[in-house]
């Protein structure tokens, strides 16, 4: 399931790094559309971790995803849908 979240992404073009961890991490420079994109996912049934200064560097802000063997890959499309709708809603480039 990780494999085809990180790969999805990646074809929707948003910028993974070169992290292989099992937690997805997606920057979003500016911490208040952070805290909005994370808001909306909530409120669509989707659970991510938003991480802002000092838990990181300002300018650094991070969604985090965990993605387990009991979400669907209908849960994981839906997610990244979801996120690149948001993406462009707030004129967030993806390749950060």
């Amino acid at each position: 399931n990780n494999r085809y979240m990180r790969q999805l992404f990646l074809d929707y073009g948003f910028d993974l790094g070169t992290s292989q961890s099992f937690i997805i991490a997606l920057r979003i420079v500016d911490e208040k559309i952070l805290q909005k994109i994370a808001w909306e996912l909530y409120q669509n049934n989707i659970f991510t971790v938003a991480v802002v200064y000092p838990a990181v560097k300002l300018g650094h802000g991070l969604l985090r995803f965990i993605i387990t063997a009991s979400h669907t890959f209908s849960q994981i499309k839906e997610t990244v849908k979801k996120l690149d709708f948001l993406y462009t809603k707030y004129d967030i480039p993806r390749d950060i």
